[in-house]
């Protein structure tokens, strides 16, 4: 009997004596395959029509083997071949008296062609000649299926699996838990699985990850006299009853954690080795190898590491997933806050702005606008474990100092229309609502195997966006947040997520190990545009001339009393009040001449305190606070110049905008209600600026003209979701704040060739 049948034996044993749930693993890998095998087949890469096919053997003496994997569709699975590439792969302890298990790894990454469900088969051979026939190293095993990626743009519903914080067994190679959850996560009918991180405890070694043989190695301490062993437990990945029972039909896109981050294996990083995704990252431009980080005065004395960053894209449907790193090494936060080091240094690394990652996923994101998007890091937004070092990360947040505002990662994925992040690194399940700002809607699974922790310490500390919640642990037993239950054991806490997209909506089905839901959400994620409102053009003469974006937007009446001045281009401007009762035309000059709208109009006060220029042509656009008390006007090098309506106080002045001293090139302003505005360039560069401690997003998805100096104006939507430019000729375009800008549905000002357009507002 191999030695796979000898394991499974004393498995069952055990199974019989414990009650402990095999039958799925039993019937995914049982004692048929050859006993070269020692790491079944698994999937990664489900990307199109591609996939990659992964498995183990032992090595061969004495000739130069060769892997084939084989496919088709069902009942022809070995209608296609490709040949499979071999690498090294090193499994067991090296330390004396164990011997480490000197293995090949294989991978195949195939092209299926079409869209569809197939089946496949692994094969070995050699080089001999004349050459023995293959091995099936599936021997009397059924024949794996699985179903490609759900085309790009498709609107047809499907599933995927969010697992996290997984991967630990006890020193005998067992996990119970771990090995229910991962067989109803196989039956549950997800087309694939992202991991939230820390696949493999306790450091991902290639011993962490395992095989279908060995369940247990001797850890030698030659600290005491004589030395002492004890047996750890290992195989927690690639065991019989483990990742094997999910992972030969369902891929996994594995999002790497702390806990195995860093390697010294000679054979390559066990993250990148174990879970290649060569074509989500080569399609989306992203990374999958690893990163030295050395800058003791960034990063702080020790804390150098080389770590396994793994962060890419692809498409399932009319979502786009992102998979980031969002983590540091346990053991280099150098001269760090101890408690905080890891998530300080990990933002220095990958989350300030400018930094690769940062960069990359901006520009990924803004050339995929529109569809449903998630992203998965490790690190949490909104964490109320008891662990410190677990906790909410603020260096991710948008409304903490240290994440940066409108720069932080979760403002960038907020303002993109990324809907949920899913994180791990807490042992615990939380959901969490948005809070005020840049926010989405994001879930900690840890709850995957690894031992489970509890929500706060000695007292419950439930954060106010924490909306549910549950835990376990030995000391406090089950706790809850929110409107949950407290779990009455840890097999209720031990949890997979199965997320199903039906166009834009979403539904998520947290998956205890006993097989019962909870706590399931439906979100729906259709694109709501900005709010349809109305406003006028002002043409060099001072005519203004109504336009509409978005159905149903209110009517305005035509303007009266405003300035006209025939034939002389001297308008630079118009600002209409919140109440679109009223508002300005602004002369080149600076002078502000107020109209009303309709015969029922308003028309505001007489200005106070602002700028003039008298016979100077400096002033090029104006715009009014949300409140309707004050406004700023903007001159040709940038620089902006607070004014008051009637007796209001003067507003203050901003800070950090753009200023081009002596270069005529600013051509417009506008204020944003959620707090801040723009200052618009001739070429179309929207550039932020800060009222009051508010600072206006990055705007997203204008137009740019490099070198032509024609954009004339900008405006903002009633809601500051969305805004336009105007060029010289009358044409509008839009662009993105938080949300889509609803189309221009009116407009009567439109100069083909003539440069005469001069300022929009809304």
């Amino acid at each position: 009997m191999s030695q796979l049948r000898r394991l499974l034996g004393i498995v069952v044993t055990l199974a019989l004596a414990t009650g402990t749930l095999i039958t799925a693993g039993l019937n995914s890998a049982s004692a048929t395959p050859d006993a070269t095998l020692t790491r079944y087949p698994y999937l990664t890469d489900l990307v199109g029509t591609r996939v990659t096919v992964n498995w183990a053997t032992t090595r061969v003496n004495g000739v130069s083997s060769t892997g084939t994997v084989t496919w088709g569709p069902p009942g022809q699975c070995n209608l296609h071949s490709a040949a499979a590439t071999r690498a090294n792969l090193a499994v067991g302890s090296t330390t004396p008296p164990n011997t480490q298990t000197l293995e090949y790894r294989w991978t195949a990454s195939i092209d299926l062609g079409a869209p569809g469900t197939y089946c496949y088969r692994v094969l070995l051979g050699s080089s001999k000649n004349p050459p023995p026939p293959p091995i099936d190293l599936l021997g009397s095993d059924p024949s794996p299926t699985f179903t490609t990626q759900e085309p790009a743009g498709s609107t047809q519903p499907f599933s995927f699996a969010v697992l996290g914080d997984w991967g630990q067994v006890d020193n005998t190679g067992a996990n119970p838990n771990e090995q229910a959850v991962l067989a109803h996560l196989a039956s549950s009918g997800v087309r694939f699985a992202v991991s939230t991180g820390d696949n493999a405890y306790n450091s991902g070694t290639q011993e962490d990850y395992g095989d279908l043989h060995q369940t247990t190695y001797q850890k030698v301490d030659n600290t005491t006299n004589p030395p002492t062993t004890t047996p750890v437990g290992m195989s927690a990945v690639f065991g019989p009853n483990f990742w094997t029972v999910p992972g030969k039909s369902i891929p996994m896109f594995a999002t790497v954690g702390n806990h195995g981050l860093v390697s010294n294996d000679s054979n390559g990083h066990p993250h990148i080795v174990n879970w290649p995704q060569n074509t989500a990252v080569f399609t989306s431009a992203g990374r999958n190898a690893v990163t030295t980080y050395n800058n003791s005065s960034t990063y702080g004395a020790g804390a150098t590491a080389s770590i396994a960053d793994s962060w890419y894209a692809f498409n399932a449907g009319n979502a786009r997933f992102y998979v980031l790193t969002a983590a540091w090494p346990d053991n280099a936060w150098g001269t760090a806050d101890p408690n905080m080091g890891g998530y300080a240094n990990d933002y220095l690394a990958h989350w300030k702005p400018g930094a690769a990652e940062y960069e990359w996923l901006k520009n990924d994101l803004a050339a995929h606008p529109g569809g449903v998007k998630f992203a998965f890091f490790h690190k949490p937004l909104q964490s109320d474990t008891s662990s410190l070092r677990e906790s909410t990360d603020p260096y991710l947040r948008s409304d903490t100092p240290e994440g940066g505002g409108v720069n932080s990662l979760e403002s960038l994925l907020a303002r993109n229309g990324v809907g949920i992040a899913f994180n791990g690194h807490a042992h615990i399940y939380e959901r969490n609502t948005p809070h005020a700002g840049d926010s989405i809607v994001s879930y900690v699974t840890g709850g995957g195997g690894a031992q489970p922790e509890s929500i706060t310490g000695s007292t419950l500390n439930c954060h106010a966006q924490d909306a549910y919640a549950i835990s376990w642990s030995t000391s406090n037993g089950g706790r809850a947040c929110g409107s949950a239950s407290a779990p009455a054991s840890a097999a209720e806490f031990f949890h997979f997520l199965k997320v199903t997209v039906n166009g834009y909506q979403v539904k998520v089905e947290p998956t205890n190990s006993t097989g019962a839901t909870f706590d399931v959400q439906t979100y729906d994620f259709t694109p709501v545009p900005a709010a349809a409102s109305s406003g006028f053009m002002v043409d060099g003469y001072g005519g203004l001339h109504p336009f509409s974006v978005g159905n149903n937007a209110p009517a305005l009446g035509a303007p009266v009393g405003g300035p006209y001045w025939n034939g002389v281009d001297i308008a630079r401007g118009v600002a209409l009040t919140p109440d679109k009762k009223g508002g300005y035309v602004l002369d080149g000059w600076g002078g502000l001449h107020p109209f009303k709208v309709g015969t029922n109009g308003v028309a505001p006060a007489m200005p106070t305190g602002g700028p003039y220029w008298q016979g100077w042509d400096v002033a090029k656009g104006v715009s009014i606070n949300p409140d309707g008390k004050g406004g700023f006007i903007v001159d040709a090098w940038g620089g902006l110049h607070p004014f008051a309506i009637g007796n209001n106080t003067l507003p203050t002045k901003p800070t950090d905008g753009p200023y081009w001293p002596g270069f005529s090139i600013a051509r417009g302003v506008t204020l944003v209600p959620g707090g801040g505005g723009y200052v618009v360039d001739g070429w179309g560069g929207l550039h932020p600026f800060t009222v009051n401690g508010a600072t206006a997003p990055p705007a997203i998805g204008g137009p740019y003209w490099n070198g032509w100096d024609i954009v004339r104006g900008v405006t903002t939507t009633t809601d500051g979701a969305a805004g336009y430019v105007v060029d010289g000729y009358g044409g509008i375009h839009a662009f993105r704040i938080r949300k889509d800008a609803p189309p221009v549905t009116a407009s009567v000002g439109y100069w083909n060739g003539w440069d005469i357009a001069r300022g929009i507002g809304l």
